[in-house]
Formats: structure tokens, C-alpha cells, sequence
């Protein structure tokens, strides 16, 4: 199948029913399914293997990526200049292809990126300092399906923190939730695990309190966990499914 990588922000993905269901970030690589329909060509991400349908007009030929963004949000500028044009704005785990390197800021294509936001596409996070991380998106959107800093979902924030720290997660709570980590009683909770409830996930910032990206509150917060919980039984009538802890031994990391 014919390999391309996305050359806009987020790309909006759908289902064969024209169901929006995820986004793609730039820079992620899919490889094109040879389908097509009124929503679009047929993708499939190399990252998560999520599938669907995007616009093909912001797909291009596969390049090779040796960076990629290492912040929540980068500008992208005209020029090597902070005072031009600003282009647009890169999100967290954005795949970049360099064509020029600065001193300052190097040109990625679409325009120029501060090089102190970017890193070497194999660095990543210690995992110890997720929750740096993960308290720099606070305030983010909550947006259905997003994957950036623009918006969020709550699936999507595990995602993009666990992928900045070099580990592979799936797209969707349905699955993440099946992962073979250590499951965790709700007396042992401590920094990084994540609670489960049936359409929802969060990561616990320590033993008591959680950060997650809600509809309640319409974006990225920290809470503590006990009102979260009250409010979902009150909401939903959904009480916690399953707790996991990442552990070494479980899961891919990227090489």
C-alpha cells in the first residue's frame, strides 16, 4: 500500500458512514487502503493502526522524518524571523521532516520551527516526568476525537503523553482498557495509572487526584478523584471498570 504522511495540523478522520471518529496529526504516517468514498481515501495510521477515511488533499509523499515537536503547542513562521508571518500552530508528538536546520529555528517545509520545541524523533520523555507533561495541557479544549493542543479528547490525552515517552498505546478506551498492564485495586492508586470507567479514561496525578480531558468541564483539568467518581455515578451510573499501571514488560516502545 502507498505510504503518505499528513501536511496540516490535525486531519479530521471518519467512518464509512461520515461519523467523525479521530484525527491525525502532522507528519503521522498511513499507508492508503486503495478505498474511497464521498468522505474521502482510505487510511490506515502506521502509528495505532486506526482506519478510516481522511481528505486526501493534505496528504503527501512519505518523507523521512528525523524530528519531532517536543512541547504542547510550536508556532511555525514564515521566516527564521519571530516577528513574521506566524503560519500555524504544531502539536505534541508532530512528525517533522527538516529541510534546513538554524542556529535558531529550522524549516520544516510549511515554514520554520524554534528548534529549542523540537527534539530527535528517538528522544523521548523520562516516563517519571509524564505529569509535567500531562499539566501543560490543563485548559486544552475538550474536543470529540481530537488528538492536539487545538483539542483533546480523554483517550487521545493518554495517547499523546504515553507516545511522548516512547510507548505505544491504542487510539480508543475500549481498547486501551484491554492492555496487558497490571491492574491496580483503587486503594494502591498511585502517579501515572489510569482509571477506566466505560467511555472514559484519566491518569492519576498521585494517589488522589486525576487530570483528564471531560465534557463536563469542556477541557483538560485536574480534579480529585473521589468527585469525579461521585460525579460520574451521578451522571452515568457508571462506576470505575479497570485500573492499569504501565509496566516495562507489557507494551511496545518505540525504538
Amino acid at each position: 500500500m502507498q505510504e503518505k504522511i499528513v501536511i496540516k495540523p490535525f486531519l479530521d478522520v471518519f467512518n464509512a458512514q461520515g461519523k467523525l471518529t479521530t484525527q491525525l496529526i502532522y507528519g503521522e504516517l498511513v499507508k492508503l487502503t486503495g478505498d474511497e468514498n464521498e468522505f474521502g481515501v482510505g487510511i490506515k495510521s502506521e502509528l495505532d493502526g486506526y482506519t478510516g477515511f481522511c481528505d486526501d488533499n493534505y496528504l503527501i509523499e512519505a518523507k523521512q522524518q528525523t524530528h519531532k515537536v517536543k512541547v504542547i503547542n510550536s508556532p511555525i513562521f514564515e521566516n527564521s524571523d519571530l516577528k513574521s508571518k506566524h503560519i500555524c500552530n504544531l502539536s505534541l508528538n508532530s512528525f517533522l521532516y527538516i529541510k534546513e536546520k538554524g542556529e535558531v529555528f529550522s524549516n520544516i517545509g510549511i515554514g520554520w520551527i524554534y528548534n529549542k520545541h523540537i527534539s530527535e524523533i528517538n528522544e523521548y520523555y523520562d516516563f517519571t516526568n509524564m505529569m509535567e507533561l500531562a499539566t501543560d495541557f490543563s485548559s486544552t479544549p475538550y474536543v470529540w476525537a481530537g488528538r492536539t493542543s487545538y483539542g483533546i479528547d480523554c483517550s487521545a490525552f493518554a495517547q499523546m503523553l504515553f507516545l511522548a515517552c516512547g510507548i505505544i498505546m491504542p487510539r480508543d478506551t475500549k481498547d486501551q482498557c484491554k492492555l496487558n498492564w497490571q491492574e491496580i485495586k483503587l486503594t494502591d492508586l498511585k502517579t501515572s495509572d489510569l482509571i477506566f470507567w466505560d467511555g472514559h479514561v484519566g491518569i492519576m496525578l498521585d494517589n488522589i487526584n486525576i487530570i483528564h480531558a471531560n465534557a463536563s468541564d469542556m477541557m483538560v483539568k485536574q480534579d480529585l478523584l473521589k468527585n469525579v467518581i461521585e460525579n460520574i455515578k451521578n451522571k452515568e451510573n457508571k462506576d470505575i471498570k479497570k485500573i492499569l499501571r504501565y509496566k516495562p514488560d507489557r507494551q511496545i516502545i518505540i525504538k
